[in-house]
């Protein structure tokens, strides 16, 4: 009697979690076994005896993922599984990155018919997979690339702040954290808080430039401070200068 309040519990809390019963999921598990997504591990028998169970793991070469990490001269490639480990890594370079030319290192590589998604890192900051505008990389500015990529291969794309991709790569294991990175296009930065990373209204935030501090003059009347934000024009976000006038101290 006990076990079977014990196993009607467990139904009601799986249920409440889920929104399944048992029987939908154990149709699912075999669905999912059928299509070679999950492996039998192994099975075996309580100590007490009674039904069979079976403890299945999660094929990690069922589906690969195809990564690009675009900088202003060259483009890194990885594949990598379902448990994130690394498959394969190229390096292109290239002196002039476009849109064109992110399109043909992919073309070269989804010849894996196993991948399943796409993600695509830039320099910038990006909207909607809209780049507003990539550091040192006119070409794209104003580029949607994500639609090109899902358009021209039909495969779930992703494209993004590099910064913002690698930090949800640590979401699940270190919670709320910032990451700093110090490249050739100067500082960039990106958060997780509460959970989620933090893009801003229009993905801008943490792409930084690098910053001086200037000795000023005693000289000088004024000081004119220029800071960006951003806006849209046409519907694609743009950054916007604004300007700030105030004394040498101030600045200072």
């Amino acid at each position: 009697a006990k076990y079977l309040d014990q196993k009607k519990e467990l139904d009601r809390k799986f249920k409440a979690q889920t929104e399944l019963s048992f029987p939908t999921v154990s149709k699912l598990v075999d669905e999912l076994n059928e299509q070679d997504i999950i492996h039998m591990l192994s099975d075996k028998r309580g100590e007490t005896g009674g039904r069979k169970a079976n403890e299945y793991i999660l094929n990690q070469e069922y589906a690969y993922s195809l990564c690009l990490k675009v900088e202003r001269e060259y483009i890194e490639v990885f594949i990598v599984d379902l448990y994130k480990q690394n498959i394969s890594y190229d390096k292109i370079e290239e002196k002039a990155i476009s849109a064109e030319k992110i399109l043909k290192v992919i073309e070269t590589k989804i010849l894996n018919n196993k991948i399943k998604s796409i993600v695509v890192g830039i320099p910038g900051f990006i909207h909607d997979g809209i780049i507003g505008m990539a550091d040192g990389i006119e070409a794209l500015n104003g580029c949607n690339l994500k639609t090109e990529i899902f358009q021209k291969f039909n495969i779930e794309t992703e494209v993004a702040n590099n910064m913002n991709i690698l930090v949800s790569g640590f979401q699940k294991e270190l919670g709320d954290i910032s990451c700093i990175h110090i490249g050739k296009n100067g500082p960039g930065s990106s958060y997780i808080v509460n959970g989620k990373p933090v893009s801003g209204a229009f993905g801008f935030q943490g792409a930084l430039k690098s910053i001086q501090l200037l000795l000023l003059p005693a000289s000088l009347e004024f000081v004119a401070i220029l800071t960006v934000g951003t806006g849209e024009a046409n519907g694609v976000p743009r950054p916007v200068v604004n300007r700030t006038i105030c004394a040498p101290e101030a600045a200072q």
